[in-house]
């Protein structure tokens, strides 16, 4: 199969001019302009054991070569090689995620020109098991995957070719052998090319392609917070539209750089504190356009590797922004639940305090805190929720405290605290705290009984008395 035929058109570069104004910038450093790997597009990449791994990818000058080397660098100039032979066969359009201290890869196309849905993982980049050969979805390239609520999930990608079939199916993992569907069909258009980051404690997808030719493109942005609801931003974005672009996210900003919009490379960077207001991201020096390219977040700074452009360039180098020091105000609250004493004696009481803090630069507002009792637990006094509107300035905290009573022994996990507030820009947010646990343990010495449980009849008390006379 030529990789071409399928995705790339061909025609001339335009270099994309960016705007002066923006509320960000940072200055882009070249860490290496040939790095040791070899120049590769639809290549994955990782952040694991404080380093950048890059996995695999395709290059299509001259011949084309599949690839399934993997290497990994503590700073962006010097790259050394894992392994050369991983186990997985050589792909590309593959994903690469880090659950459970392992590294992961997942499906992709291989050089017997295959659509893949094995799953390998790795404890240290160069020994690679494989967990399953056949994942319980379709084989795919080209889709999404993102590590949330402690589960891999997979979104879209394509899954047949000739004619292509584009999908917008969720699945998700806790183990990589036994996968989930969350949803048979997303509620955003099936797609390939986007982009998928986790922020603001949601799943995020972003801009992609919806067919082969490159004529319906995306600069949507939908979030989850279970795989199975979609929810639209609703306005367009406003960079481009675009696909086989880079996102990366920390835990207040999300970006996106580059990709492809049908006529050209692109080589902007815009970022976001909400997914739904982007603000063109400008320097002095930026990397040259590209798309198929791969961005992440290491040592606190936006990292920029390898990719192709319009013209057939395949690229190798490494960029990375400086540190970066947010000026955008973003919303965050902070729940923490505390249940003191954490061990009681049955028929005792404790006491709850939860202590929430606007943690964001932002002020939140419309704060709703509920809570919810295990069972065995009498509440008597204090409320277990506020719904009271209010607001947070930045830094500031209040609590929550009521009294409960414990009926029963036994060890009891309190649910986590839930919280609805409003941020920046009138967007609405859920928190969570932590869990908490009680025990609740027997007295030793039980309540006394009466001797008897029934009133005493009259031949009792006539017995009772005669015996009480012969004793004496």
């Amino acid at each position: 199969m030529d990789a071409h035929s399928r995705f790339f058109p061909i025609g001339i570069i335009l270099i994309f001019l960016l705007a002066p104004a923006s509320a960000m910038s940072f200055t882009w450093t070249q860490a290496t302009e040939h790095a040791a790997f070899s120049p590769r597009v639809f290549f994955s990449v990782a952040e694991f054991d404080n380093k950048i791994w890059v996995i695999g990818g395709l290059n299509q000058d001259g011949s084309e070569k599949f690839y399934n080397d993997v290497w990994y660098s503590t700073d962006g100039i010097s790259w050394d090689l894992a392994t050369g032979s991983p186990g997985f066969t050589p792909r590309y359009g593959h994903t690469a995620v880090v659950h459970d201290e392992r590294i992961w890869v997942i499906g992709g196309y291989d050089k017997s020109h295959n659509l893949k849905n094995d799953i390998w993982s790795s404890k240290d980049g160069k020994t690679w098991e494989q967990a399953t050969p056949h994942a319980a979805f379709r084989p795919r390239l080209l889709h999404t995957s993102v590590v949330y609520n402690d589960k891999m999930w997979v979104i879209g990608g394509e899954i047949a070719e000739r004619p292509w079939v584009y999908t917008n199916d969720i699945w998700y993992s806790t183990n990589g052998i036994t996968w989930h569907q969350a949803t048979p069909s997303a509620a955003f258009t099936p797609r390939i090319g986007h982009a998928s980051v986790v922020a603001d404690d949601r799943m995020w997808v972003i801009g992609g392609v919806g067919d082969a030719y490159g004529k319906i493109r995306f600069n949507d942005s939908w979030y989850s917070t279970d795989g199975v609801t979609w929810v639209s931003m609703k306005e367009p974005a406003d960079f481009s539209k675009r696909y086989y672009l880079a996102a990366a996210a920390t835990e207040e900003l999300r970006w996106i750089s580059g990709g492809f919009d049908e006529t050209k490379s692109l080589g902007d960077v815009w970022v976001s504190s909400d997914s739904k207001s982007w603000v063109l991201a400008p320097s002095d020096v930026l990397f040259p356009p590209r798309y198929g390219h791969a961005s992440i977040i290491f040592n606190n700074r936006l990292w920029v590797i390898g990719g192709q452009n319009f013209k057939g360039a395949y690229f190798n180098d490494v960029w990375h922004t400086s540190v970066i020091e947010s000026s955008f105000p973003h919303s965050k609250l902070t729940i923490y639940k505390t249940v003191e004493p954490w061990s009681i004696k049955q028929g005792t009481d404790t006491e709850v305090t939860i202590t929430y803090t606007n943690a964001g630069s932002a002020l939140l507002h419309d704060i709703e805190i509920v809570d919810t009792l295990p069972e065995d637990f009498i509440l008597l006094s204090g409320e277990t929720g506020l719904s009271v509107p209010q607001s947070l300035v930045p830094n500031e905290s209040r609590i929550l405290v009521y009294t409960i009573r414990a009926t029963k022994p036994g060890t009891f996990t309190f649910p986590k605290t839930s919280a609805l507030y409003a941020g920046e820009g009138g967007n609405y947010y859920k928190g969570t705290s932590n869990a908490a646990v009680v025990m609740v343990l027997a007295p030793l010495i039980p309540d006394e009984e009466p001797l008897y449980d029934e009133p005493e009849s009259f031949f009792d008390g006539l017995w009772r008395e005669m015996i009480a006379l012969f004793s004496q």
